[in-house]
């Protein structure tokens, strides 16, 4: 195959020394995010149960409003009782699918 029809690489490359420090730095990066998102949901539980217990939204003094907390009703396929329910059917249309799992020990 000639330079002109190879396709571009859309990898970055991480010379291999550097490697084990960049996995080092995700798993940091990730303990980081996770106590992020937990702290994230205990301050949304706290104004949940202080604020919006009683009301479902908070307008600030110019009137706008910073915050809403109303039900939602969505429509969700139960796949297991589809499954109970037409074990041919569902057999028929499940399909394996090829997945890329990332796992850092």
């Amino acid at each position: 195959m000639s330079n002109a029809a190879r396709k571009p690489s859309l990898t970055v490359a991480i010379k291999k020394s550097d490697i084990e420090s960049e996995i080092e730095n995700y798993k940091e990066l990730s303990i980081q995010i996770k106590a992020l998102e937990a702290k994230k949901e205990r301050l949304k539980a706290s104004l949940v149960k202080s604020y919006f217990a009683s009301n479902d939204e908070y307008i600030n003094k110019d009137g706008v409003t910073l915050a809403t907390y109303r039900s939602q009703i969505r429509q969700a396929f139960s796949t297991t009782d589809f499954k109970e329910a037409h074990p041919k059917l569902y057999e028929d249309f499940t399909k394996p699918q090829k997945l890329f799992v990332f796992l850092v020990k």
